[in-house]
């Protein structure tokens, strides 16, 4: 294994976090969350640093159990393993959220497939760096 491959993808990984992020929260829902705004941190109580490191922490996860679990990197099991993730990580932030506090559904269905589509980006990524050659 190539440590700098694995830490360039990792990088990489989180950056496509960071951007996605910016769409889906900064364009997408801000109408959504300036319209609910009782429900969350105003911008100078909200703790960005810490979603930067969990951010960056489940990036780390990602990439490492890829590189050590997913024996065959083909593009469908890349895709898989990844979407997998997405939608328990989607499914658990919006649906249970949804659940248990008054967002709205679309505030919830965004989340569900925003996080579904960045762990799709993070997959394309590993698959870029880790895809069998010929």
């Amino acid at each position: 294994m190539s440590y700098t491959k694995l830490l360039l993808s990792i990088v990489l990984v989180f950056l496509s976090f960071m951007l996605t992020d910016c769409l889906i929260h900064g364009n997408i829902l801000m109408s959504s969350y300036n319209e609910t705004a009782s429900l969350w941190r105003s911008q100078n109580d909200m703790k960005l640093g810490l979603i930067q490191l969990v951010n960056f922490l489940i990036s780390i996860t990602i990439c490492l159990s890829y590189v050590y679990f997913v024996t065959d990197k083909t593009l469908k099991n890349t895709l898989l393993y990844v979407f997998t993730i997405g939608f328990v990580m989607g499914i658990s932030s919006g649906y249970i959220t949804y659940a248990t506090m008054p967002i709205t559904n679309f505030i919830a269905l965004t989340w569900f497939f925003g996080i579904i589509t960045q762990k799709l980006i993070a997959g394309l990524i590993l698959y870029f760096f880790y895809k069998k050659t010929v």
